[in-house]
């Protein structure tokens, strides 16, 4: 019995293992969005410069909207300096009062969430929330068995597509269903 957090997923473990019993994990739709961003960060590395910077700019640009913007450290990471950064841009830092990040997803309501990587991304689509993805589309990581190139979209690349999505119009679910949900 395997449990898979994408139909990504599923589709190559079910070639490789055509017998096992494989499933999506369940995810909760988020049914209202409110102009909120939620954050994951990245596992197990120290809060660096080139990620404060490219963080910064994606939290400007939200603020300038309107948005309301949460962090959520990775609860293996060790971010030291994470507490006056998110002093300083003036976003939240999100505990880990729900059990999943779909359960975070559902009680939050955001319209977008960003990271690196994440399975965080992955859920956020599941639950019809558009992912915006940080690392660099030239990464080794970009050939991962999840397709990030094609599930989420990608931050400073996608950034006059992410302006023009708002979260009544019907763009928002156009984005949703081209990244494949």
């Amino acid at each position: 019995f395997i449990n898979v957090f994408s139909k990504d997923e599923a589709d190559y473990f079910k070639n490789i293992f055509p017998q096992a019993s494989i499933e999506l994990y369940i995810m909760k739709p988020v049914l209202h969005r409110k102009k909120k961003v939620i954050g994951f960060l990245d596992y197990g590395t120290e809060f660096q410069k080139s990620q404060q910077d490219q963080l910064q700019e994606l939290i400007v640009f939200f603020q300038d909207k309107g948005y309301e913007v949460t962090i959520k450290p990775h609860p293996a990471s060790t971010w030291q300096s994470l507490e006056s950064f998110a002093s300083a841009h003036k976003v939240k830092i999100s505990s880990y009062k729900y059990e999943t990040i779909s359960d975070t997803l559902f009680e939050e309501e955001p319209s977008f969430t960003f990271g690196w990587y994440s399975t965080a991304l992955c859920e956020s689509l599941r639950c019809g929330v558009i992912p915006i993805n940080l690392a660099s589309e030239n990464s080794s990581l970009m050939n991962t068995l999840y397709p990030f190139k094609e599930r989420a979209l990608s931050w400073p690349k996608d950034k006059n597509k992410i302006e023009n999505i708002t979260i009544e119009g019907p763009e928002y679910n156009e984005v949703i269903n081209s990244l494949g949900n």
